[in-house]
């Protein structure tokens, strides 16, 4: 397209240019809509809300569960292009568990319907699709938090994809599609609705650059004659080059290249021009392939009415040189300056008299000639002066011009004041030490120099040994630092202890700095607040080897070791690096960005010692890390908060978080290890690899090994031991949610290693396997439910093929979490080749942080028991069968395999194959047995591979149990200690393992039972006809007690169902936790799925005394938690 200069004399104008596009299609749904809907009617003409009027296009969302309504548009040929852009206007007012996504198809043989890229959005929201649907969370406008508010037309959003990668060089088709989720009752929201749909194709990249001239923006009348810079900021991937083209009066346009001031700014300046110039200049933006945009104005100058009349004036216009307050004392500096016309006549002379410090300096006539009126001169030089040590004045003033009497003189003079100091800072400098050998007394005196003197290159400041009660103040920009220019604050003896920076308030206060050292330093605020604080944004900043003492038993939240609040701007690159961080209400507070989408970048915290912090070792907020690792945490063992977190981080990255240390002790009640929220949740960014970690934690009530929240994480050899009191929750790792997940070769020993929120991710983005899950109180974890055993978790998740649930032989817990590496052998994972201590993994390793598997040359061991199952029936031949794997260097070819059941001694398997190191065989049946009644024992241990002796026995054995059923419950059994069963777990344990053929009753004889009564699933067999009964014998309640067995910090009803129906409780007395101090007390708790449950003549009781710690909810004889249906 061939540029035309408009010129339109007085007028300003303004006008854009794009790179030549095509609108492939348009469909506003104003007219006829020839697109196809299906299920007929789902999609209708709507004339309420719209963009264009004066309609839009409405999908309802489906009645049924899991339904779909579709709305197709035709075939668009963009084979033409190879760049490709489409958009909309919407409002989607539809429920979170629904799904509004847009799909493209290809007109070829077998395509596919695909959706759109999260990778091609270009909408203004990015977090709106970055899980390729829209739905009323995509934008606060939409209230999110009502699904049944009605829209506005205030709500309607554009929406933008670049879509050259999917329909570029195509022919193409959309479809917009609802999606009804599993939630009852979102049918009722308003819906989709579209408006003004848009396909363009262009030959270059569609997206122009941005463009915008910044203030002063020189159009119509202009006062003045200049010179006028005209500033722009162009913002483009392609980095475009600016042209701005100007001409006077009509004349011969000039073209310039604009200069580049910052990463988006360039700037040019058209010279002075006498009044009533007409000025017309058009700036050009124009990326590397071709795309421009422009933005042209005309203008016209004038002199101000107010200016003065005068026929003959000059001023003062500037002075130019000495430029900087800061100079170097007794070096001779020429000054310069420039004079202005401020007459009605042209200026040809005057005479400019000045002093220094009021001493008169020799007069200068000038003659520069034929100034126009308002018109600056060129910079002239004036004369030189040497600078003193400290402040000089130069006073510069005008007089005589064009040989007359000035009739204004208050505008004839200037002054400049400099500051000459003995050195602009470069090299080394002492603080402090013996008078003779150093360059300052104090770090304030030598901080008061560098803020009036500036610095010329690396400046480091050793400081000598001794106290130094005073403070270290960085709160404006250190004139004269270059961009790879460092100041270094260091110890001069390199001994971290030997210097300290003592403070009754802020030690160290850092604001508007870049590339500033701490190393070696012992900064205290035992009696002060905070160490080090970021009280703006500042770049490249290091603290290294450095001991921060807070105070180790403070309760208040502002003492600190090093503090950084929200709304003190970005600060990026921050390297925390192997420091002692002692004390305070945290360690470390650092909010590092000021939003999820405006984070610190490029931050490093690693080799760090935490102790004794009150509430929280770490608190880190919007920071993306480079690094994370090796840092050791210990929280206090006095003067607790209730609540403690090692590592809490929220909407940060980081491509690891690796071999830190986390010990907590047991006097604090609810522990936090990790907590990890919204970390790594981009749609392109990778996973956080989680590894290589060592968490013990104990606590008295509930606690967390890793805490995780919406995050894309890899959590992958890491060891967790939290137990302390046996009935306690302690949990290993707990995934309220994630988006991507992967949970492998770990080793957690909790009361509950692993708590699963949601099973729908299972198998699809979330992974678990090579985990070994041990409790002391038998369980598994929990999915739906606590689980129990191996093989009911597996059905239950459909992961965990390879899983075990074994004690592992730790070496010395009050250490660290190091075994004996016999009996949780795995292989090891291309993405974690060594361990907590650097130490190879090499093809097989140990669950966990530690590799202690120790290779040997003829090594077997039991991998899995496949059979039998937990629940066999009495009498039958059932059948046990493993999997071996080669744990040792050399291929084995021959092993026994020997078993026992219930202390008998089985016939040996002898195996002959090959096998290679690493692998594991397919399943070997050895035997059948005859199944007993109750618990029967099977041990599997193996021996003599390669006919050589076992060269470690530790891992050779592998047991389970099988349940025996002799037939299914029905009729009446007693309970007591002449009963059918001597206690309610011995019957709880048959009724769930055997299930009922008839009704059942459990008639409990006369006593206290302290037991609970805890159903977390239906029983087999039991139905509204097939009911199970608890009563007493005499069918007097108060003969039969039972009480909770459960601590008064766990949450549990003495009577606690779930998920089960058609129970009767009759004449018996339930009593909820009695002891002080009390946490919870429930005599009866009625979760989720509870349904058919019947109280006959029962006493149902808790203490009459209320803690003053108890909360609403905490107390209760019968309880049902919020949100969970009964009936």
């Amino acid at each position: 397209m061939k540029k035309i200069l408009i010129i339109s004399g007085l007028l300003a104008f303004l006008f854009f240019e794009l790179h030549s596009q095509t609108t492939v299609t348009t469909q506003n749904f104003d007219g006829t809509v020839n697109w196809t809907v299906s299920p007929t009617g789902s999609w209708i003409s709507n004339s309420v809300y719209y963009v264009s009027s004066p309609k839009s296009y409405h999908g309802y969302v489906p009645n049924q569960l899991k339904d779909s309504i579709i709305l197709t548009t035709p075939f668009y040929d963009c084979s033409a292009y190879g760049f490709v852009w489409l958009s909309f206007n919407h409002i989607c007012k539809l429920a979170s568990s629904d799904i509004a996504q847009i799909e493209i198809q290809e007109n070829l043989a077998g395509s596919q319907w695909k959706k759109l890229p999260s990778s091609c959005y270009l909408g203004s929201n990015p977090a709106a699709y970055n899980q390729q649907r829209f739905n009323q969370n995509s934008y606060n406008d939409w209230q999110p938090g009502d699904s049944l508010a009605t829209p506005t037309n205030s709500w309607w959003k554009e929406e933008r994809f670049d879509i050259s990668a999917e329909a570029g060089w195509g022919i193409v088709r959309f479809r917009f599609k609802i999606i009804r989720g599993s939630t009852i009752g979102t049918q009722f929201t308003y819906g989709w609705l579209l408006d003004n749909f848009e396909l363009r194709g262009g030959s270059h990249e569609l997206d122009p650059p941005k463009l915008t001239l910044l203030n002063p923006v020189y159009k119509d009348t202009v006062y003045g004659v200049g010179p006028f810079n005209i500033l722009a900021n162009v913002i483009d991937a392609e980095d475009s080059l600016l042209k701005l083209t100007y001409a006077i009066n009509n004349g011969f346009p000039y073209q310039v290249i604009m200069h580049k001031q910052g990463v988006d700014l360039y700037d040019f300046t058209i010279p002075q021009q006498v009044y009533g110039t007409n000025v017309d200049y058009t700036v050009r933006a124009e990326d590397s392939v071709g795309n421009y945009i422009s933005e042209s104005h005309s203008f016209i100058n004038i002199r101000h009415p107010n200016n003065p009349g005068f026929l003959n004036g000059a001023a003062m216009y500037s002075i130019d040189t000495p430029h900087t307050v800061k100079v170097v004392a007794n070096v001779t500096l020429p000054v310069y300056i420039k004079i202005k016309n401020t007459g009605l006549n042209n200026l040809n002379s005057a005479v400019i008299y000045w002093s220094v410090n009021g001493v008169m300096k020799p007069s200068y006539n000038w003659s520069g000639g034929n100034l126009p009126v308002d018109f600056a001169s060129s910079s002239f030089y004036l004369g030189s002066y040497t600078p003193s040590l400290g402040y000089d004045t130069i006073l510069v003033w005008v007089k005589n011009p064009n040989g007359l009497v000035d009739s204004l003189a208050t505008d004839d003079t200037l002054s400049f004041i400099t500051y000459g100091c003995n050195t602009i800072f470069k090299g080394e400098y002492t603080i402090g030490g013996p008078s003779g050998s150093r360059n300052f007394s104090s770090i304030t005196s030598a901080l008061n120099e560098l803020s009036y003197c500036g610095m010329s290159g690396n400046t480091v400041f050793k400081i000598y040994n001794g106290t130094y009660n005073e403070n270290i103040n960085l709160n404006t920009p250190i004139e004269g630092m270059g961009q790879f220019d460092t100041i270094t604050f260091v110890s001069a003896s390199g001994n971290t202890d030997s210097v300290i920076i003592k403070s009754n308030a802020v030690a160290v206060s850092l604001a508007y700095v870049n590339n500033i050292v701490f190393k070696n330093l012992s900064i205290d605020v035992i009696n002060g607040t905070r160490g080090i604080y970021f009280t703006g944004p500042c770049e490249n900043i290091e603290i290294n080897s450095c001991k921060i003492k807070a105070n180790p038993t403070t309760t208040s939240s502002t003492n600190v070791c090093i503090y950084k609040s929200s709304g003190t701007g970005i600060s990026d690159n921050i390297r925390i690096i192997n420091n002692q961080l002692d004390g305070g209400y945290y360690n470390i507070y650092f909010y590092g960005g000021t939003g999820s989408s405006s984070r610190a970048s490029h931050m490093i915290f690693s080799g760090n010692l935490l102790t004794n912090a009150y509430y929280y070792a770490t608190y880190f907020y919007y920071n993306d890390f480079d690094q994370l690792s090796d840092n050791t945490i210990r929280s206090r063992l006095t003067n607790t908060s209730s609540y403690f977190y090692g590592l809490h981080m929220y909407y940060c990255d980081a491509p690891s978080i690796t071999r830190n240390k986390i010990h907590i002790p047991s006097s604090i009640l609810y522990p936090y290890a990790m907590y990890i929220g919204y970390c790594n949740t981009g749609t392109n960014t990778a996973a956080v690899l989680v590894s290589n970690n060592e968490i013990i934690l104990k606590s008295t009530q509930n606690s967390y090994g890793m805490y995780i929240i919406s995050s894309r994480i890899d959590i992958i050899h890491n060891s967790i031991l939290a137990i302390n009191l046996p009935n306690v929750t302690n949990m290993g790792i707990y995934i309220s949610s994630a988006s991507d997940l992967t949970v492998k070769n770990n080793n957690i020993v909790a009361t509950i290693p692993l708590y699963i929120n949601s099973l729908t991710s299972l198998g699809t983005t979330w992974f678990f396997d090579y985990n070994n899950y041990f409790s002391p109180l038998g369980y598994i974890g929990y999915a739906s439910g606590y689980v129990s055993t191996m093989s009911n978790w597996r059905s239950t998740t459909g992961q965990d093929a390879h899983s075990v649930n074994v004690y592992p032989s730790f070496v010395d817990t009050s250490v660290n979490l190091k075994t004996t590496g016999g009996n949780i052998v795995c292989n090891s994972l291309s993405n974690v080749t060594t361990d907590i201590n650097g130490l190879s993994r090499g093809f097989m390793t140990t669950m966990g942080s530690y590799h202690d598997f120790i290779l040997k040359t003829n090594n077997v061991m039991p991998y899995r028991l496949y059979s039998p199952g937990d629940l066999s029936i009495v009498g039958a031949n059932d059948s046990v069968v493993v999997s071996v794997v080669n744990i040792g260097s050399n291929a084995v070819t021959s092993m026994k395999i020997n078993w026992k059941v219930n202390g008998v001694q089985m016939t040996q398997y002898s195996w002959a194959g090959s096998l290679a190191p690493g692998d594991t065989t397919q399943p070997i049946k050895l035997g059948n047995f005859m199944t007993l009644p109750g618990d029967n024992e099977i041990i599997v241990y193996t021996s003599l591979p390669n006919n050589q002796t076992d060269q470690d026995v530790k891992n050779d054995t592998i047991k389970t149990s099988t349940y025996g059923c002799d037939s299914l419950m029905t009729g009446t059994y007693t309970i007591g200690t002449a009963g059918h069963f001597a206690t309610i777990t011995d019957a709880m344990i048959r009724l769930k393992a055997c299930g009922i053929a008839g009704p059942v009753t459990l008639a409990l004889f006369p006593g206290l039972y302290t037991e609970n009564i805890i159903f977390e699933d239906s029983i087999r067999g039991c139905n509204a006809t097939n009911t199970i009964t608890f009563t007493s014998t005499t069918g007097v309640r108060t003969d039969v007690i039972i009480y909770t067995a459960t601590d008064s910090a766990q949450d549990v009803g003495t009577i606690d169902l779930k998920n089960v129906k058609n129970l009767i409780f009759k004449n018996i007395a339930v009593y909820g936790q009695h002891r002080s101090p009390m946490f919870y007390s429930k005599a009866v708790m009625l979760r989720s799925g509870t349904e058919n449950i019947t109280f006959d003549n029962c006493i149902l009781l808790i203490p009459t005394f209320v803690s003053a710690t108890n909360i609403p909810g905490q107390l209760s004889v019968v309880y049902n938690p919020s949100g969970n249906p009964v009936n």
